[in-house]
């Protein structure tokens, strides 16, 4: 039998610090939001009645999720500012099931909310193109059942840079304090998941070669990753030759300001990453070497 790492039991260890040092430092506790590698049991009603969210559970001794991040050919992590409480609690990011919430399980009925919805037609994208296959935005718009059955199982991983909470919006002052005050934190939590495609949300209109705009993308520049721009022709894509990684500077996910539709959203994330790909095979082929 093949022992995988235990990458949900490390991810834990450094939550759990991260946390612990959160609240020493003034912090409250029901404000600090957990994530990392998606959790991969079981899909049931969050609080077990029909009118509450549908979400993942983790599988029993974290078995598939250990076992597929360690197969992952090709590792997809998501970083974002900070989750809207709206005036609420944080929660566990690992838990989204990307699903309507009064539907029926077997519809496979994808949120409407633009946030989830808009990285479920990102991830699906970006799937696809890791394996040389473009699809196009008309396409998941028109098959939402598709996506979500396949979100059900596959594997990526989502990170809030900030994990203290807020609002509608997360003033980049905000973002880059917490950024700095617990940086070892989110440089650990980055390295475990060792991505080799980094969705980078919260770009400006600029692109972060201009104005350095995107906190997270400037984060792991500033942390072992010499991420450089490819170019006008790939729009937002940038390259680690050396780590053969790609990160995309992409929009916040609930950003619709600057004719930013959700149309837009996904094909300057996926098309353009299409684009480097096909052209730069040695990116995505470099991790399923490692494999074999």
């Amino acid at each position: 039998m093949v022992e995988y790492k235990n990458y949900m039991q490390e991810n834990q260890r450094i939550l759990e610090e991260w946390q612990a040092e959160f609240e020493r430092c003034g912090g409250q506790a029901s404000l600090f939001s957990w994530d990392g590698i998606m959790y991969q049991g079981a899909i049931e009603r969050e609080n077990g009645t029909e009118d509450s969210n549908w979400v993942r559970f983790e599988s029993p001794n974290d078995e598939v999720e250990n076992k597929k991040w360690a197969e992952n050919p090709c590792r997809l992590l998501i970083m974002t500012k900070d989750q809207n409480l709206r005036g609420g609690g944080a929660w566990d990011s690992r838990i989204a099931s990307f699903r309507k919430k009064n539907s029926d399980i077997n519809d496979y009925q994808l949120t409407g909310g633009m946030f989830y919805k808009r990285l479920a037609f990102v991830i699906y994208g970006l799937a696809k193109a890791m394996e040389g296959e473009l699809v196009s935005f008309e396409y998941v718009d028109s098959h939402r059942e598709e996506v979500v059955q396949f979100i059900d199982t596959y594997p990526f991983a989502h990170v809030n840079c900030k994990k203290e909470g807020g609002g509608s919006s997360c003033p980049n002052e905000s973002l880059s304090a917490a950024i700095e005050k617990f940086d070892s934190y989110l440089n650990q939590e980055v390295q475990l998941i060792d991505a080799d495609v980094f969705l980078c949300c919260g770009s400006t209109s600029n692109g972060h070669y201009k104005d350095k705009g995107n906190y997270s993308l400037g984060f792991l520049i500033d942390h072992g990753y010499t991420f450089e721009y490819a170019g006008a022709q790939y729009q937002d894509i940038y390259c680690d030759k050396a780590l053969h990684k790609i990160a995309i500077d992409a929009w916040h996910p609930s950003y619709f300001g600057n004719g930013v539709t959700d149309k837009v959203f996904y094909e300057e994330c996926v098309d353009k990453f299409y684009d480097f790909a096909k052209d730069h095979e040695e990116f995505i082929k470099n991790r399923v070497d490692n494999l074999k």
